[in-house]
C-alpha cells in the first residue's frame, strides 16, 4: 500500500518518458533534418544563392528569403531577377541608429495620442508616491523588491498602450471608415448592371485612396495629413505612371521611370509589398528631391497579374517599420477593391487566363 513501484500505472509513466540521452539524440536528428532540407533548398537554387552570398547573406537568411517568397511559385529565372535586384541594394547604414529612430517614432506617437503631458506628470507623481511609500514602510529589501515588481507592470502597460490597437484616434475614426468602405462596395456592386464611366473609375480609385490615406495617417499620427501620402501606380511599358493619387496637390497622370519609382517597380515585379524607411540610402537611383523617406508599396493583385501598386509614403524615416505586417492586413480590403476599377482600364495589362477547373 502506498508503493508506487506496484503500481502500474505510474510504471508505464516511467518507462514512456525519454531519458536525457534519448532528448538530445532528438535534438541532433532535428537538426540534421533541418539541416538536410536547408540544403536540398539552397542546391535547388544555386544561382540565386551565389548571388545573395555576393551581398554578404548567411545561408540561413538566404534560405529564409526563398521559403518566404516559396507561396508565390516563381520559377528560377523570376527568383534570379529579384535576387539581383537584392544584390544591388545596399545594406542599411546602421541597424542600430535605424532601431532607434523607429522607437522615437513610436514614443512620439504615443506621446502624440495618449496626451502625453498629463501621462508624464500622472507618472512622475504616481513614481513618487510609490517610491515615498516603499522608503517609509520599513520593509528593507522586500519593500524595493515589491516597489520594483509593482514599476515593472506598470511600465508593461504603458509600452502596450503604444500598440495603435488600444488608441483612441483608431477607435474613433473606425466609424467613418466603415461608411467610407461601404460606400465603396455599394458603387462596385453597381458597376454589374451599370458600366461605369472613366471618371467614375478615377473618382472610386481617389475615394479608395483617401480611404486608405484616413487609416494609415491615424495610424501613424499624421493629425495634420500633410506626412503620408497615398498614390496609385499602374504600370507603362518600361515606367510607371500616376494614375490617381489621395493628395490633390500634385498633378496626374505622371510618369516616371523605372528607377524613379524602385520601391514600386520592385513590387510590380516580384507582386510582393515592399517596404523601405530610408529612401535614399536603400534605393539610391531615386530622382533627388523627394519630400518622402518612408515608402511601403502593396500591389494590387488579380489572379496572377499585379494591376498596379499603391504606394504609401512618409516624410519620415523607419514611419512603417514594426507595423508592417499589421498595415497589410488592415489595408487589404481598400487595396482589393481598387482592382475591380481597373479591370475597364486601358492603362493596365491583360489579365492571363483563369486557371480554375484545371
Amino acid at each position: 500500500m502506498g508503493d508506487k513501484s506496484d503500481d502500474p500505472g505510474a510504471t508505464a509513466l516511467v518507462a514512456q518518458k525519454p531519458t536525457r540521452k534519448e532528448l538530445r539524440a532528438k535534438r541532433r536528428a532535428d537538426r540534421a533534418a533541418w539541416a538536410s532540407l536547408r540544403k536540398q533548398i539552397l542546391d535547388a537554387h544555386p544561382a540565386v544563392v551565389s548571388t545573395l552570398r555576393e551581398t554578404g547573406m548567411s545561408d540561413a537568411k538566404i534560405f529564409d528569403w526563398i521559403c518566404k517568397l516559396a507561396p508565390l511559385n516563381l520559377r528560377d529565372e523570376e527568383l534570379l531577377k529579384i535576387s539581383e535586384a537584392s544584390a544591388d541594394a545596399p545594406l542599411p547604414v546602421s541597424a542600430t541608429k535605424r532601431q532607434l529612430t523607429i522607437w522615437r517614432h513610436q514614443l512620439s506617437h504615443w506621446f502624440t495620442h495618449g496626451k502625453g503631458l498629463q501621462r508624464l506628470i500622472y507618472a512622475g507623481l504616481w513614481l513618487s508616491l510609490l517610491w515615498g511609500a516603499v522608503m517609509k514602510s520599513g520593509l528593507g529589501w522586500f519593500g524595493y523588491v515589491a516597489g520594483l515588481i509593482v514599476l515593472g507592470m506598470k511600465l508593461k502597460v504603458l509600452i502596450g498602450e503604444n500598440d495603435p490597437k488600444h488608441l483612441p484616434l483608431l477607435q474613433r475614426t473606425q466609424n467613418e471608415r466603415s461608411l467610407m468602405l461601404r460606400s465603396l462596395l455599394e458603387r462596385e456592386q453597381q458597376w454589374r448592371s451599370v458600366k461605369p464611366s472613366r471618371d467614375q473609375l478615377r473618382k472610386f480609385q481617389v475615394d479608395a485612396l483617401h480611404a486608405i490615406a484616413l487609416l494609415v495617417r491615424d495610424h501613424r499620427a499624421d493629425l495634420g495629413g500633410k506626412r503620408i501620402f497615398v498614390n496609385l501606380i499602374v504600370q507603362q511599358g518600361d515606367g510607371v505612371e500616376v494614375i490617381a493619387r489621395a493628395n490633390d496637390n500634385r498633378p496626374v497622370p505622371t510618369r516616371y521611370t523605372r528607377e524613379q519609382c524602385s520601391i514600386a517597380w520592385a513590387a510590380f515585379v516580384t507582386g510582393v509589398p515592399q517596404l523601405t524607411g530610408d529612401l535614399y540610402a536603400e534605393a539610391r537611383q531615386t530622382a533627388l528631391g523627394k519630400k518622402y523617406n518612408s515608402v511601403l508599396a502593396l500591389p494590387v493583385r488579380l489572379r496572377d497579374a499585379v494591376l498596379a501598386v499603391v504606394s504609401i509614403d512618409s516624410e519620415l524615416k523607419h514611419h512603417f517599420h514594426g507595423h508592417f505586417d499589421d498595415l497589410q492586413t488592415w489595408l487589404g480590403p481598400y487595396v482589393q477593391l481598387i482592382a475591380s476599377s481597373l479591370l475597364e482600364d486601358h492603362d493596365t495589362p491583360q489579365l492571363p487566363p483563369s486557371t480554375e477547373g484545371e
